[in-house]
């Protein structure tokens, strides 16, 4: 059973790290997709906590039942308070904990500490997020379901989109297509830039209404039994300029370059420099900004990453974006992205729209 066999790898590294066990707290969206993840669980309360033999789900009287439900393959507990769970730790005989630093809140923390004085939490790396990386069959079969449903979105939203309609106008359609075609909701909010917008790699869809030759940039994605979808394309809405024509292939260029730099056991920042030397070199190099690509999953931004900056190296069924862009201030910009998965020899391209430039 998977989350058995991610269970007993968490325990493998529990060891390595010289732990006696590892906690999870999933409270107020902390921990959540590593809660998910390791157990199947998908309230938003639940205490977890692996040893060198035991598994262990702690949750309020709100969530026992679900609780039942989906985790037969641990050991259920209902908690009342911190003290009950105190109670348990010591029962366990636990000296020391760790605990994921990135996601543990201070005040989280101070309750732990309070509950069960005698167990020292130990601040460690996020060691459910390194499992995470590498996608099995199950994980990569959902993000290729919501890949699918992107794709099938982008379609008929050029179909349906006018001059004159707002970003808000298009990005509500698209989001109520996916719904309607079996998405649990949207990866993350549907990013609709039009016209100098574009220039934003991170725009707040607005009330702007697309106007004749603009760029449209759509950044979006599905989510289909928790697991997210990433796709940007741009469009022209009529005619494009030699400008428009230029900055858009240049970026084609890059995003194709990045992608075939990819393959497994290979640094993530091999695949970013591969496209951006072509954008510096055609001279925009200051306008591209960002990485080229991050980890999708059931977060929409998580490890590995395609970057100079963040290091990372590629394991065999990652799932990464590539998605570089030029970024021109009061004019305009380009990002084309695809999700991919990374092969001991390359990719498997989950993104099947075309790339060349549209024009509608």
């Amino acid at each position: 059973m998977k989350y058995n066999d991610r269970i007993q790898a968490l325990q493998q590294k529990i060891q390595s790290n010289n732990l006696e066990a590892f906690a999870l707290a999933s409270q107020e969206g902390s921990e959540g997709p590593n809660t998910r993840y390791l157990t199947g669980f998908k309230g938003s309360f639940g205490i977890t906590i692996i040893t060198a033999d035991k598994s262990l789900f702690f949750t309020n009287g709100i969530y026992m039942e679900a609780a039942k439900s989906q985790l037969k393959h641990m050991d259920i507990h209902p908690i009342k308070n911190m003290e009950a769970l105190s109670d348990a730790v010591q029962d366990l005989g636990l000296k020391q904990v760790g605990l994921n630093a990135s996601h543990v809140s201070l005040a989280f923390y101070n309750h732990l500490k309070g509950a069960a004085p005698s167990v020292d939490f130990v601040a460690c790396d996020d060691l459910v997020a390194e499992l995470r990386q590498a996608k099995d069959e199950d994980e990569i079969a959902n993000i290729r379901k919501a890949q699918a449903l992107t794709d099938k979105t982008f379609a008929h939203i050029l179909n349906y989109m006018k001059p004159g309609m707002s970003e808000k106008e298009i990005a509500w359609e698209m989001e109520m297509f996916m719904r309607k075609n079996g998405a649990d909701g949207l990866a993350f909010p549907s990013i609709v830039a039009s016209g100098p917008n574009s220039s934003l790699p991170h725009h707040e869809t607005g009330d702007r209404t697309i106007q004749a030759n603009d760029f449209v940039l759509f950044d979006f994605g599905a989510k289909w039994d928790g697991y997210c979808s990433d796709m940007t394309r741009t469009v022209c809405m009529g005619t494009p300029s030699d400008k428009q024509v230029e900055v858009y292939n240049l970026v084609l260029q890059a995003q194709k370059a990045s992608l075939n730099a990819i393959q497994a056991q290979t640094e993530g920042e091999l695949a970013d420099q591969a496209g951006r030397s072509i954008i510096e070199n055609g001279g925009y190099g200051e306008q591209f900004g960002h990485g080229t690509g991050h980890g999708v999953g059931l977060e929409i931004h998580e490890a590995p990453s395609l970057s100079n900056v963040r290091k990372s190296t590629l394991p065999e069924g990652a799932v990464v974006t590539v998605e570089p862009g030029i970024y021109l201030e009061g004019w305009g910009g380009v990002r084309i992205e695809d999700l991919a998965v990374v092969t001991a020899d390359g990719i498997e391209n989950l993104t099947q729209t075309p790339k060349e430039l549209i024009t509608l």
